[in-house]
């Protein structure tokens, strides 16, 4: 029988998904090391929609720490300072059960406590048997916004059947906020947060994109959760 040739054997190392999702994490190291947030960003939402990634601890935290102390010492501004904090949340998210110090109780939206405002997010992937039967309408989840903007704990509060509970979940986790305010200081909030589930005329089956690469025209965040 006849051996497969080199370039079939290439294809297929390069479309496997797991393969694909090192590349991406790889490039990701490479736009951060560069400067390059929001092409970071769009990269790291990628692999979010996709959802079955194994991910690269080594990359991440390095990923994690060069953001953080970006942010930390004030060298970005507007958009720049947005996109750092998206890929700071969206590489958190792959550690959920770590949690920052101080957050252990968050405070209500009242009073003097400012809400925070959303700065980028990945929509919920369908599950198939969800998609085939055509279930649509609204996930209620109440989470953390902690005082980086990530989102920790989500809770649901008001589902949908089929897995769409956990879709919603694992969306909001990539989720980033600039953060809650006390006093001019960032805090950690309770927030409720609103996850639409909708099929199109063309079958929303994937999650979409929300943040733009350098270059890109910023698209606008639509179903902007309430508070």
């Amino acid at each position: 029988m006849k051996r497969p040739g080199l370039a079939f054997c290439a294809f297929l190392l390069l479309t496997s998904p797991s393969l694909l999702a090192q590349a991406s994490f790889s490039r990701v190291d490479q736009w951060v090391a560069q400067g390059r947030y929001a092409d970071a960003a769009a990269d790291l939402e990628e692999i979010a929609v996709e959802g079955d990634a194994t991910r690269n601890d080594k990359v991440l935290r390095r990923v994690i720490e060069t953001a953080r102390d970006s942010l930390e010492r004030g060298e970005l501004k507007g958009e720049a300072r947005s996109a750092a904090r998206h890929v700071l949340c969206l590489s958190r998210a792959w550690f959920p059960d770590e949690e920052l110090k101080g957050t252990d109780t968050p405070l209500r939206i009242e009073g003097d406590v400012q809400r925070p405002q959303i700065i980028g997010r990945v929509d919920p992937k369908y599950t198939e048997t969800a998609r085939r039967a055509r279930i649509t309408g609204f996930v209620i989840a109440e989470a953390v916004i902690d005082w980086e903007g990530c989102v920790r704990r989500p809770r649901i509060l008001k589902g949908l059947p089929m897995g769409l509970d956990k879709a919603a979940q694992d969306a909001v986790r990539h989720w980033t906020f600039e953060p809650a305010t006390l006093d001019d200081e960032p805090v950690p909030v309770f927030y409720v947060l609103t996850v639409n589930f909708t099929l199109g005329e063309k079958d929303a089956g994937v999650g979409n994109v929300k943040f733009r690469r350098d270059g890109e025209e910023r698209p606008t965040i639509t179903n902007r959760p309430p508070g």
